[in-house]
Formats: structure tokens, sequence, C-alpha cells
């Protein structure tokens, strides 16, 4: 299977899905990832980039599969043409069985335009039969309504390695081990995914699966 993990900033995705990437990985799944913006406002861009790549190789997936679009901050507050245009292009040469991607239901603009654009070529692409949505515990908000679950019970160590990578951001809230493994865990014990009560979990909304 053939998966690609579409993320707005460096550190998303490991935060958003790390487990289920690792854990995609672990089953033999050919895994790309896609850092649409290096930013620049909240870190060294160069450094990111190198943290990105550090994190993404702890869940296994090697740099060659890792792109950066470094699309400038300013023209991702709104959806256009042109970021369009720039995604379909990558999604089209990666040509995956699923995408994962940012939800509509957050905070954060860039990644609510990240996630509608992506959502809005997956309407038009026939060929495209998996899209689901991915949960960023510093922005998602509340009308974030998950509906499938992965259990990542023994990948969570792996997720919580990858951000730690991220060491320019290792300040943030969202970055805390504790405060990853407790949605982690909440998400396993209140969807009951499993009777462990060390579970984890992470959460996602189906937005497109064809049968």
């Amino acid at each position: 299977m053939r998966i690609l993990c579409i993320a707005a900033h460096p550190d998303d995705a490991e935060i958003g899905m790390g487990g289920t990437i690792a854990r995609h990985v672990d089953r033999g799944d050919d895994v790309y990832i896609l850092t649409c913006t290096l930013g620049g406002v909240h870190g060294d861009p160069q450094a990111r980039m190198k943290e990105a790549q550090a994190g993404t190789r702890i869940l296994g997936v090697s740099n060659d599969r890792l792109k950066f679009l470094d699309y400038p901050i300013s023209k991702l507050n709104n959806p256009s043409a042109g970021l369009s245009q720039v995604l379909k292009e990558h999604i089209d040469d990666c040509n995956p069985d699923r995408i994962y991607v940012h939800s509509p239901e957050d905070y954060h603009q860039v990644h609510v335009t990240i996630g509608a654009t992506v959502l809005r070529l997956a309407k038009l692409d026939d060929g495209l039969r998996e899209v689901l949505c991915y949960e960023v515990i510093s922005s998602t908000s509340r009308d974030f309504k998950p509906n499938a679950f992965v259990d990542i019970t023994n990948y969570m160590d792996l997720k919580v390695r990858s951000i730690l990578a991220h060491k320019s951001q290792s300040t943030r809230l969202y970055t805390q081990p504790n405060v990853i493994r407790a949605l982690g865990n909440i998400r396993y014990a209140r969807e009951k995914v499993g009777t462990d009560p060390e579970g984890m979990a992470e959460g996602f909304e189906i937005a497109k699966y064809v049968v």
C-alpha cells in the first residue's frame, strides 16, 4: 500500500500520526511525507528541515521519501489555484492509495488551507480511494470527530522520540511526552480500541473511502 501524509509544518506529521506512520512502515507499506512549509517564524528553516529528517527517520521513513515544498507562509492563509496545482503535481507523482492530511476542523489557518485544498483535489480524483484527516493536539478543534482509530500501543515510544527530534519546538506544551501520551491513552480508552489500560491510539476522520 502506498501512503502519502501531507503536513503543513515540520513536526505536524509526527504529532498527528507518528504512531500510524511507524505502523505502516512496520507492515511494509510505502510511506511518503510531504511538508508544505518550513516556516521561519518559529525556528530556522534549515534547522527545522534537519529536525524533520531526523524525526521521520525514527519512524522508519527515509529522507528520500520526505519532501519539502517550502511554500511561503504568506501564501497559505487561504486556498489558491497555485497551491492546488503544486499539491496536485505531488499527489500525481506519488500516486498514493491513501492520503492523510489535516482536518478542516482546526484553529490554525495554514492547516485549514492545506486540508481544504487536498480534500477538494480528492473529490476530483476518481483514482484516489482513501483520504483520512489526522488530529494535531496543538490546534485541531473540538469539532474534530474521529471515526477511525489506529492502535499505536507498540509505536508510542517511537512517536514520542520522533517528536523530541524537533528540538527547536521542545518547550511547547504540545510536544511534551506526557501530553502526547495522554491524548493517545484517551483515544484508546474512550473509543474502546482495546482493553489495555496502558493502550494508545490515534484518531482520524474519514474524508473519503471508496470500497
